[in-house]
């Protein structure tokens, strides 16, 4: 249904589900669960291949950004080596940024995905957030777009929540990177 619906190919298709026990169900004979169980596995499977399912990592056993990146990579394809379709890591980056979006603000991203404003009561309201369609991601908006010298990254910055994991690996990350500058460094 969604295939059908996207204007872009697919190369690769990846469900994602928490518990492992519906991985399970979704691979074994629907008939030996109760009846609502074994309709919607059914419904599922006429719509999806088992193999496409993946239980999603735990973000909280990640203690760095890179191997969050590493790891989403392989699960988005497993034979990283052989696959010439295999993602980049910008690629898995954005993807890691559009969940912890997602995550963190739901209305706002459904909302402004839909060119639909935003609730005046969001905590986002007061950074005039645009949805970027190219990348999928909330940016900043706002009087720097009238800049002629910064770039389009910087013009319009990620709109991250800083308490969610993600954010926090990658604050982490470049605090490593950047050899623990301090909080005046950081901007």
């Amino acid at each position: 249904m969604l295939k059908a619906e996207l204007t872009l190919p697919l190369h690769c298709l990846v469900m994602w589900t928490d518990p492992t026990t519906i991985l399970t169900w979704l691979q074994s004979e629907s008939c030996q669960y109760k009846i609502f169980v074994a309709h919607r596995i059914t419904e599922i499977l006429e719509h999806t291949a088992a193999s496409g399912w993946s239980v999603s990592p735990n973000l909280l056993q990640f203690q760095c950004w890179e191997d969050l990146v590493v790891r989403t990579s392989q699960h988005i394809s497993p034979s990283l080596d052989a696959d010439p379709q295999a993602p980049d890591k910008p690629y898995v980056e954005t993807l890691l940024l559009q969940h912890a979006q997602q995550e963190s603000f739901p209305e706002e991203f459904a909302l402004l995905q839909a060119n639909k404003p935003i609730l005046k009561q969001s905590p986002l309201n007061n950074l005039a957030p645009e949805f970027d369609h190219t990348t999928n991601l909330i940016r900043v908006g706002g009087w720097l777009r009238k800049s002629e010298d910064l770039d389009y990254s910087n013009m319009h910055p990620v709109v991250l929540d800083p308490k969610n994991y993600i954010t926090q690996l990658l604050i982490k990350d470049h605090d490593k990177r950047l050899k623990h500058p301090g909080p005046e460094f950081m901007y």
